[in-house]
């Protein structure tokens, strides 16, 4: 299963090729924040949002987030088993991003 920890992240999205950001969190958590730029593909529904998100990647790296890395293991280990080449989980979810580059973030 691969990894990505927040700075390696931070560093990406920053980068020429910028990967496709996915928060596979739920409806509620969505609404009350997230990472700018992330499409919304809820673990729940996760099989009938993914493929036009994937659509747009045209090679870009695909991270997935949740609140902990937990579901977004889950997620990449779905796409993993479908084929889908260079998707990463964010180790630590939201929560690890949100203390190194957004502590303004309501996570807890």
């Amino acid at each position: 299963m691969k990894e990505i920890d927040p700075q390696e992240l931070h560093n990406l999205l920053s980068s020429s090729n910028p990967p496709i950001l996915i928060d596979c969190r739920e409806d509620d958590e969505w609404a009350l924040c997230r990472i700018e730029g992330a499409c919304h593909a809820p673990l729940s529904r996760f099989p009938e949002n993914i493929g036009p998100i994937l659509s747009k990647a045209n090679g870009a790296p695909v991270v997935i987030y949740c609140a902990h890395g937990f579901r977004s293991l889950r997620a990449v280990r779905y796409l993993e088993q479908r084929g889908t080449p260079n998707v990463f989980s964010l180790r630590g979810g939201l929560k690890a991003w949100a203390m190194l580059f957004d502590p303004s973030l309501p996570v807890d």
